[in-house]
């Protein structure tokens, strides 16, 4: 195993690694539930990913940062400009817009569209449901938004 020391950089929320997504219907995986839910949304139930590049949009301060990782350089005079050339390309495809997400879609592509799959009424009988369901002990939290 190789031992991989990172400099660590305060003001960015990440830089490197491995990052990960499980959805909720994971659970499914794990155990035997009734399905009720429609699979509409066609995104797998989890993703593992390790980066050694990374571009760090920080919404709050309003600032994007491109990290970049050494690991397998050896000499110091080679790293330099290696991380150079690397940061430079990553700035290039960000302005040229050819970033892509893990969908292979382009990141800023299209519009987004969200819409309920159900109406208020349902929502207003499933918030029911949910509460009955609590108050029985066959859960303890349930998360549904209109």
């Amino acid at each position: 195993m190789v031992d991989i020391k990172n400099t660590y950089v305060s003001e960015l929320p990440f830089f490197s690694g491995a990052v990960e997504y499980f959805s909720y219907d994971l659970c499914h995986r794990i155990e035997t539930f009734k399905e009720h839910g429609k699979e509409d949304m066609n995104i797998p139930d989890m993703i593992f990913g390790f980066y050694n590049n990374a571009i760090i949009i920080d919404h709050k301060c309003n600032k994007v940062y491109a990290a970049v990782s050494s690991i397998g350089f050896e000499r110091r005079e080679d790293i330099n400009q290696v991380l150079e050339r690397k940061i430079n390309e990553i700035i290039k495809k960000v302005c040229e817009g050819s970033v892509k997400s893990t969908t292979g879609k382009k990141a800023a592509e299209g519009q987004s569209y969200v819409a309920s799959n159900f109406t208020f009424e349902e929502y207003c009988s499933i918030i029911g449901k949910v509460k009955e369901y609590i108050k029985n002990g066959d859960i303890y939290q349930a998360n549904l938004s209109q």
